[in-house]
């Protein structure tokens, strides 16, 4: 929502994003999760007090899949 306001004060403009993805679009993606044919690749898995170590490791590059932040003692 900022974006139209921050976008007459700077250069390049900004435009807002608004995803059109529905229920038809993600049904294909859902059936290869089910099937087992797709997983996502997870790099690791960090308590939240380590948050800030994920984040030095994603701005560093050496992140190889997605970096899981849990907010409770349980799996992410």
């Amino acid at each position: 929502m900022r974006a139209p306001l921050v976008s007459m004060c700077v250069r390049p403009r900004l435009k807002m994003l608004v995803s059109n993805e529905g229920h038809a679009d993600l049904a294909p993606l859902t059936d290869l999760i089910e099937a087992g044919k797709l997983t996502p690749r997870i790099d690791a898995m960090y308590p939240l007090d380590e948050a800030p170590e994920a984040m030095r490791r994603l701005e560093a590059g050496t992140v190889r899949g997605k970096v899981c932040i849990g907010v409770s003692s349980g799996p992410c």
